[in-house]
Parts: C-alpha cells; sequence; structure tokens
C-alpha cells in the first residue's frame, strides 16, 4: 500500500462516504435501519450550511484508489464547559487498515479541524455498550464515560408527535 492521505471530504466524496457507513452500520449491525445515501450526504454534509464534516482516509493501491476509513463529526457545545467541541458521530476503519494506528490518526485530524474551524476544546462521542473493542481503542487513549450520562434517543412516531405540540 502507498503512502496513506487523511483530508478533509468535499462533495465529490458522497458517494465514498455513504459506502464506508454502509459497512460500519454492518459491522455493528444497524444495516436494517440505516438510510444514509450518497445523495443525502452531499445534501446535508457540504455547501454552506452543512450539519457535518468529514475527515477521509486513503491509499493508492496498484494504481487503484482505497478508502481505508472515516471520522465523521459535527460541533458540538457544552454549557457546563462553557466552550465548543466536536461530537464524532463515526469512526470506521476498514479491516484491512486496521491496528495501524489510522483511527487515531482520524480523530487528530478532525480535533485539528474543529479548533481552527469553531474553536473546538473538547471531544465527545458514543460508542456501542456491544463494542468491546471500540471502548477499549477509545480507553487506550484516554477517554472516559461521564458518570452521569446516559444517552438518550427520540425518533420515529414520539418524534413527530412531540414535535407537533
Amino acid at each position: 500500500m502507498e503512502q496513506i492521505t487523511i483530508r478533509l471530504a468535499c462533495r465529490d466524496d458522497a458517494k465514498a462516504v455513504a459506502d464506508m457507513l454502509i459497512c460500519l452500520a454492518r459491522e455493528i449491525g444497524d444495516e436494517e435501519r440505516f438510510c444514509s445515501t450518497g445523495k443525502t450526504i452531499a445534501k446535508y454534509g457540504f455547501g454552506k450550511d452543512a450539519l457535518f464534516h468529514c475527515m477521509i482516509a486513503e491509499a493508492v493501491s496498484k494504481g487503484k484508489l482505497q478508502h481505508l476509513g472515516l471520522a465523521l463529526y459535527f460541533p458540538a457545545f457544552s454549557t457546563t464547559r462553557g466552550q465548543p467541541g466536536l461530537y464524532i458521530q463515526d469512526l470506521w476503519i476498514g479491516e484491512p487498515a486496521r491496528g495501524k494506528g489510522l483511527g487515531r490518526q482520524l480523530l487528530a485530524r478532525s480535533i485539528e479541524h474543529a479548533s481552527k474551524a469553531w474553536g473546538a476544546a473538547y471531544l465527545s462521542l458514543t460508542v456501542y455498550a456491544d463494542n468491546p473493542s471500540a471502548t477499549e481503542f477509545y480507553r487506550r487513549l484516554g477517554f472516559k464515560a461521564g458518570d452521569n450520562d446516559c444517552p438518550m434517543m427520540l425518533d420515529g412516531n414520539a418524534y413527530q408527535v412531540l414535535g407537533s405540540i
């Protein structure tokens, strides 16, 4: 494999981003719920009103571009800290590239971008409880679970009902 490049994704990368996210969804058992496409990634991830950013890791091997991984993130704000941060929504490394420090590099580049773009001073994420290898990866980097944190989600009909009040 040639040299790995990590860069900020652009609209032309939308299909590749969606393809990598589909791989992630399969691996974590979310394939049936997964609805993002190249079209939705292009619509919501790029332009002046982009809702997220994405770092892509890639390399050229035997003359062919290979997408090795991604970190998809967006701005966050902590009223407790009184500071902006970034929230990592998805971090995925393809099987052949795992164990080579690419996850750490993608997180570092995401932090670098967010720090410059909106003054991010912290990073948060959620890891699936049934993904012990991811949990251990984050712990090795110094992540810890908040004692009082319990991520919750409202979607579907309950979201529609509450939004119509």
